[in-house]
C-alpha cells in the first residue's frame, strides 16, 4: 500500500481506514455461503461450512440466572482459524465495485487508497467511492463505525496539505487526521514517521525499564533473553517501512539499544558500543534492518506468489553476470527511491552471487547473518 504513497512528485494520495461495528458478529450466513459458491468452493465443502455455521446456540449468564438459549443467525466463530478467513471471503469482493480506489484487507482492518494530482479531484473521487462503499455495506448487512473511521491525505514533505476537508458517508462526517495508526504503524501525512518513532521509543523505554529494575537479580544471559524477547520485537516490527525516516530518528533508537547494552552488561557510559554488541553477540539496529531487507528481497525474488514478488521482474539481458538482476522502476525523486519497490530490487542486484545461489530462505538468512556477525566480532 505504501508503494502508492511514495514516488511521483506533486501527487496527493488519500487513505481512509474503515472501522466496522462488531464486524465478525454481523456476517450473514446466507450471504457468506453464496460468496463461497461464487469463488467456486465445491458443493461438498459448502455443505460442511453450512453445518459448521448453523445450529449454534448462545445464552447469557449473570450470577445464578441464565437466559434461554437462542440460535445464532449471524457471525463467524471468533477464536478459530476459520473466523478471520471466512470474514475475508465475506468482504473480499468490495474492490470489484470500486473504480478509483484500491482496497487492502487485513482481517477486519479495511483500508482504501487513491491518488490524484489535484486535492479537489481526490476528494471528489473519494466521495463517489465512499457512496459505493455505503451501498455495499448495506447490501452485506455490515455497519460502519463512522466515529472511528478516519482519513488522511498524504503528500510530498514540501507540499501544503489542506486540512479540515469535508468527507462523509451515510450523512456523517469522517474526520481528517494528520497521523493514523494502521496495523501498528503510525502513518503521518508527510510519511516522516516522526510520530511512529516517538511511539516506538516510548513503548521500548517502558519495557527496558522493567528489565533495569530486575537486572540485579538476573544473570547476563537471562537479562539478554528478556531484552531480545520484550524490546527487540518493537524495533523489528515493520522496520523496512519506517527505515526511510530521518537519520536522527534512527540514531535515537540506536542510542536506546546502546543504553540497553550497558544495562545488560552493567558497564559505564564510556564502554565502546562496538565492544558491547560483540560481547552480547548482538547486531546493531542498522544491521538488523539490513538482514531483514536482504531476507525479504531474497524471498520476493525467489519464491513465486510471494506478497510482493510482482515488484521483482528479471532484466532481459545476455550478460550472464547480470542474468539474475531485477529491473528498477523509473523514479526520479529521492523519496520515491525510499519505497521498497525501488530499494528491494536495487539491494538484491547488489548482492554477491554466493547469496543468490542458495536454495531456501533459511539458508540465505543463516549465510547473511553469519556475514553480519563477522562484522560484529571483527569490526573494521
Amino acid at each position: 500500500m505504501l508503494q502508492h504513497c511514495w514516488g511521483v512528485s506533486g501527487v496527493s494520495r488519500s487513505q481512509p481506514i474503515l472501522d466496522l461495528k462488531k464486524a465478525f458478529d454481523t456476517v450473514d450466513h446466507n450471504i457468506l455461503l453464496n460468496k463461497l459458491r461464487k469463488i467456486s468452493v465445491h458443493q461438498t465443502s459448502i455443505a460442511w461450512f453450512e453445518d459448521y455455521l448453523s445450529g449454534r446456540l448462545q445464552s447469557v449468564r449473570i450470577g445464578n440466572s441464565r437466559s434461554e438459549r437462542a440460535v445464532i443467525k449471524y457471525g463467524v466463530p471468533q477464536g478459530s482459524i476459520l473466523g478471520p478467513l471466512l470474514f475475508i471471503v465475506y468482504i473480499n469482493d468490495l474492490e470489484q465495485y470500486l473504480t478509483d480506489c484500491q482496497v487492502r484487507l487485513y482481517a477486519d482492518d479495511t483500508a482504501l487508497y487513491t491518488s490524484s494530482s489535484s486535492q479537489v479531484e481526490l476528494l471528489l473521487n473519494l466521495r463517489l467511492e465512499l457512496s459505493i462503499v455505503s451501498e455495499w455495506l448495506r447490501a452485506n448487512k455490515l455497519t460502519l463505525n463512522v466515529r472511528k473511521t478516519k482519513f488522511v491525505i498524504f503528500g510530498p514533505r514540501q507540499s501544503n496539505i489542506a486540512q479540515n476537508l469535508y468527507l462523509e458517508i451515510n450523512n456523517e462526517q469522517i474526520e481528517q487526521v494528520q497521523v493514523m495508526k494502521y496495523l501498528g504503524v503510525q502513518l503521518d501525512d508527510k510519511l516522516t514517521f516522526d510520530q511512529h518513532i516517538e511511539y516506538l521509543y516510548g513503548k521500548s523505554v517502558k519495557k527496558l525499564g522493567v528489565i533495569r529494575k530486575a537486572r540485579e537479580y538476573l544473570d547476563v544471559n537471562t537479562a539478554s533473553f528478556l531484552y531480545r524477547s520484550l524490546v527487540l520485537p518493537h524495533f523489528d516490527y515493520c522496520d523496512l517501512v519506517y527505515s526511510c525516516t530521518r537519520s536522527t530518528n534512527l540514531q535515537k533508537l540506536q542510542k536506546l539499544q546502546n543504553s540497553a547494552c550497558r544495562t545488560l552488561l552493567r558497564v559505564g557510559k564510556r564502554t565502546s558500543t562496538t565492544a558491547m554488541h560483540r560481547d552480547l553477540s548482538l547486531l546493531n539496529l542498522q544491521q538488523r534492518r539490513e538482514l531483514h531487507l536482504a531476507t525479504e528481497c531474497f524471498k520476493q525474488a525467489k519464491i513465486e506468489g510471494s506478497s510482493l514478488s510482482y515488484l521483482f521482474k528479471r532484466k532481459n539481458t545476455r550478460n550472464t553476470r547480470q542474468g539474475d538482476n531485477m529491473e528498477l522502476p523509473k523514479l526520479k525523486t529521492t523519496i520515491g527511491r525510499q519505497a521498497f519497490s525501488y530499494r528491494g530490487p536495487d539491494f538484491y542486484n547488489k548482492l554477491d552471487l554466493i547469496y543468490k545461489e542458495v536454495e531456501t530462505v533459511d539458508q540465505f538468512k543463516k549465510l547473511y547473518l553469519d556475514r553480519l556477525m563477522r562484522d560484529v566480532n571483527h569490526p573494521g
